[in-house]
């Protein structure tokens, strides 16, 4: 949840300009989620009305009627939803050049004994990753959407319907949310040694492709592979108990729900 806050707090900072447009997708894509949650409940009708249609001769025109939702439920669905996406994604695109923009900014006006402490090649993989990290989730805030809406409104209607029933989803819900909790805060440090690793494999990466005039003329090709090849496995085991703690996590979160 605080990861998201972050991301979210900077797509805000860095939309400048654009905010009012980030309200405005952010609006469409929820009409869109509440447009589309009508659909099963269309399609229950419709079925309904099949099931029932031998024996009542006025079931066919509804069961037309209830055709014709769809796709209009379908239509409304993307008359929101297409024109936020195009929305946020220019912005995604736009926010990017400012982000970008303001680290090249703030690392040209660190002192020279900053960079001469820090290499070139890690601080170019820290932008690049956080770069990265900041656009896709700018790229894709309708599924943050979905993820926040769909639920809620099951749930509304669950209440709605079944008082009881909806009680024991929200707990089963607020448990399954402590499990993702208690396996990220163990993910989070992994994460971090990870990508430190990572950008240690960038800064080799950078100086055997600048300096690689001398590499080929000294002959060091298969030495500096064999070092790039050492940087890029030495952080493979910190991988692999993250991708297993990681299906843990899904397993145990889908098993609860």
């Amino acid at each position: 949840m605080t990861v998201f806050l972050v991301l979210f707090k900077a797509l805000w900072q860095y939309s400048g300009g654009n905010r009012p447009r980030v309200v405005l997708y952010l609006a469409m894509f929820t009409a869109a989620n509440i447009v589309s949650l009508l659909e099963p409940y269309v399609i229950g009708l419709l079925l309904n009305n099949v099931q029932t249609a031998a024996g009542d001769p006025d079931a066919m025109p509804r069961i037309i009627g209830y055709l014709f939702l769809t796709v209009v439920i379908s239509l409304g669905f993307w008359a929101f939803h297409g024109p936020a996406r195009v929305l946020e994604q220019t912005n995604a695109f736009q926010m990017r050049n400012a982000f970008k923009s303001h680290l090249f900014d703030v690392v040209t006006h660190l002192p020279m004994q900053w960079h001469r402490q820090h290499h070139s090649g890690q601080t170019i993989s820290r932008i690049g990753k956080a770069s990265r990290a900041l656009v896709d989730f700018a790229s894709n805030t309708f599924q943050l959407i979905e993820m926040i809406l769909r639920p809620l409104m099951a749930l509304i209607a669950l209440l709605i319907i079944m008082p009881m029933a909806a009680l024991i989803a929200f707990v089963v819900g607020i448990f399954a949310l402590l499990i993702v909790y208690l396996f990220d805060r163990a993910l989070m440090p992994l994460y971090d040694k990870i990508n430190d690793s990572q950008h240690f494999v960038a800064s080799a990466l950078h100086d055997y492709i600048t300096n690689i005039a001398t590499v080929i003329t000294l002959r060091l090709e298969r030495l500096a592979y064999g070092e790039m090849l050492r940087r890029m496995t030495m952080y493979f085991p910190m991988f692999q108990r993250k991708t297993h703690l990681n299906e843990w996590k899904w397993f145990l979160a889908t098993l609860v729900i």
